[in-house]
């Protein structure tokens, strides 16, 4: 009812703004966008997102109009659910086709499995992915620069850009031709982006042909929209993870080729005001069934939101004890991505952690003072803290040498099977011991895989704290109390 007087409002203010403008060619547009979904296929925890809440609200505004383009300013991939990293992401794309897309940047994270899946995705979306920048080492384009579509007789194009990583300027230099080139053809130029609002008002400078920029990358919440005073241009964006939908109302005078009204709002995807999709969420549970059956399984509770250093701790334990190995680590920067929630703690919530980039396991051997030597490198060289589970360790500081070093219960000449993923292997331990006299004669090729994966291993370990009535809270206290002692 409260999206239904919303609509009726913005309704009367769209006639006003059309009878002010009575002789000017004017056309009402609702553009309704997404950034940074990464994955979020299924219902959010805290009753808040998903992939089908998305759909119900795309659903619920095609009913009251006619007039509807959908956007995204790109990261549909990783980070997210089990069965889309099991499928490759093509459940999410292929959701967004049911929910009718008509273009999408291609972000960063969209690029993880290489440019022919992205166009397979693609075309399971029925969708347009666009980016005048991810080209190939020649210079050539991965996919089309702009699409162009027409809605409620305003001819649309649409451009697409990727993060920036080399020369703004330069990228920004493209762009300005390309919307010269479509500001001939089309009423209303908009390009979808996965940049962030402050590079996106730099780039609306310089091509001021632009009307509305749909950002991502950064993940902001714009509550209303950005305007850029020099050039009266739109900025949008709209959080992450399948949490909001924005929703731009707008009306468009075709003569002038400029938006003469808008009204712009980010919609949070409450499971108690928005009604989902029911046959997608009844198709993504049949599809998580097929792939990831194990992902609905209730494995504890947690009395407390558990933050990303807690799990690397918990991860840490986990590892050790599944691997039944002396050390584990976890490095929480590199491995962890989502917290856990309060509540019932399901095989899917373990897995949004640090499932997809700890999904690998390496095994090797190390001295008690090569140990020593990693956690005192990492302080060292401030590339953050890694958790651990099999040894005490207090690290101290020489303020005469500028050094830092660790203090362990460790045995220095003793060899330790150690566990950690592979991720924290290749970006930090390798990076660390290198040259370190310790690690003369180390071979990174000595580790092997472990039978196991990190979901694995933090599903068996927190089931067996479930088992014994204890929450996942309450012991991660207990081992930082016995780590502290």
């Amino acid at each position: 009812m409260y999206f239904l007087k919303k609509s009726f409002l913005l309704a009367l203010v769209l006639f006003s703004t059309l009878f002010a403008n009575s002789f000017a060619d004017t056309a009402s547009l609702l553009v309704l966008h997404t950034n940074d979904i990464h994955d979020y296929i299924k219902p959010g925890p805290q009753n808040v997102g998903g992939v089908p809440y998305l759909a119900g609200y795309v659903v619920a505004q095609r009913v009251e109009r006619g007039d509807v383009l959908l956007l995204d300013g790109g990261d549909i991939m990783e980070k997210g659910d089990m069965v889309a990293y099991e499928t490759k992401s093509r459940i999410t794309f292929e959701a967004m086709g049911r929910m009718g897309y008509t273009a999408a940047a291609v972000g960063n994270h969209d690029k993880v499995h290489g440019p022919e899946h992205l166009r397979e995705c693609a075309a399971l979306a029925d969708m347009a992915m666009l980016s005048l920048n991810y080209r190939d080492e020649t210079g050539a384009p991965h996919f089309p620069a702009f699409v162009s579509t027409e809605i409620n007789d305003i001819k649309i194009g649409i451009i697409g850009m990727s993060r920036i990583r080399t020369n703004l300027e330069k990228e920004g230099e493209h762009l300005a031709r390309l919307a010269r080139e479509l500001d001939e053809q089309v009423h209303l130029l908009i390009v979808v982006a996965h940049i962030g609002t402050g590079e996106l008002r730099r780039l609306s400078h310089m091509a001021p042909e632009v009307d509305l920029f749909i950002g991502g990358h950064t993940h902001e919440v714009l509550q209303d929209p950005v305007v850029v005073p020099e050039t009266n241009a739109l900025i949008v964006q709209a959080g992450q993870y399948a949490q909001y939908m924005g929703h731009l109302a707008l009306a468009v005078d075709r003569t002038q080729k400029n938006i003469v009204w808008h009204e712009g709002q980010v919609v949070l995807m409450c499971h108690d005001t928005i009604e989902p999709d029911t046959e997608m969420l009844a198709w993504v549970h049949e599809i998580e069934q097929e792939y990831c059956p194990e992902a609905v399984e209730l494995v504890g509770e947690a009395g407390r939101f558990i933050n990303s250093a807690e799990i690397g701790c918990l991860a840490a334990h986990a590892l050790k004890t599944h691997g039944d190995v002396d050390v584990g680590f976890c490095h929480p920067g590199q491995v962890i991505r989502s917290g856990i929630y309060e509540g019932p703690v399901d095989v899917n919530m373990l897995f949004r952690t640090g499932g997809q980039r700890g999904r690998n396991l390496l095994l090797f051997d190390l001295t008690g003072r090569q140990l020593e030597a990693y956690v005192a490198g990492l302080i060292q060289e401030r590339r953050g803290r890694t958790e651990w589970a099999g040894f005490g360790m207090t690290p101290e500081y020489d303020a005469e040498t500028r050094r830092w070093s660790a203090t362990t219960t460790l045995e220095p000449d003793t060899t330790y099977r150690v566990i950690m993923t592979e991720r924290e292997y290749d970006r930090r331990f390798l990076r660390v011991v290198e040259g370190h006299p310790d690690f003369e004669g180390f071979h990174k090729t000595a580790a092997t895989q472990a039978p196991f994966t990190f979901t694995q291993a933090l599903t068996a370990y927190v089931r067996d704290i479930s088992e014994q009535g204890e929450t996942l809270d309450a012991h991660i206290e207990s081992l930082q109390e016995k780590r502290e002692q």
